[in-house]
């Protein structure tokens, strides 16, 4: 009788099927998921996930540390020799890219605003922030508005970009349309892009 051979266990592949299911569900129904339901939709034993991340709340804030991640590797783009309109410009666009590509952000930083950033607290994210906020500072320092904060200029183009996808069904009732439409986000970043050149008199 032929021996059956076992499949050899892959733990980096696990992992990260674990988080990514995790992700996936925890934006479908926040933080009350159940470990359970995780497992079996990851099609791994529910002990991989205490092995790996200890508890569902940890993976919780691994789900979420993955999320600034993203945002992060968007923001390491910008060069601090740019001007200040270039880093608005590519901040807009980016941002907007991004949300309209990535399925599960804005719904799980609205779980974890929820929470009262429970998680956040626990993750060292803020450093993330350090390169373009001294970048802003930086280009704030060689234009016409060098008294704006560049902490607060950054949190402007995050709730502009945020809030468009954040409330993008009650809006597109409200309205009429569907704004998760491409057109209509082409139109939304142009729009964004004048208003926030006029406010800053770019």
């Amino acid at each position: 009788m032929a021996k059956v051979k076992r499949k050899k266990r892959n733990p980096v592949r696990s992992k990260q099927k674990i988080l990514l299911t995790a992700e996936r569900l925890f934006a479908e129904r926040g933080i009350s998921v159940s470990v359970d339901m995780i497992a079996h939709k990851a099609g791994l034993n529910k002990r991989m996930i205490y092995h790996y991340f200890g508890s569902k709340d940890k993976l919780w804030r691994a789900v979420i540390e993955r999320q600034y991640q993203k945002v992060s590797a968007i923001e390491a783009e910008i060069s601090s020799s740019q001007n200040l309109s270039e880093i608005i410009q590519f901040l807009i666009e980016r941002y907007y890219q991004f949300l309209a590509n990535d399925k599960y952000f804005v719904k799980l930083l609205v779980y974890e605003n929820l929470r009262a950033g429970r998680s956040v607290r626990k993750l060292s994210v803020s450093q993330s922030k350090i390169p373009i906020i001294k970048a802003l500072g930086q280009a704030l320092k060689k234009s016409d508005i060098a008294d704006l904060d560049p902490r607060n200029l950054l949190i402007d183009c995050l709730a502009l970009c945020f809030f468009y996808f954040s409330n993008q069904a009650t809006l597109s009732a409200l309205f009429d349309t569907n704004l998760s439409d491409n057109e209509n986000i082409k139109n939304r970043i142009e729009h964004i892009k004048k208003v926030f050149f006029k406010l800053i008199g770019q």
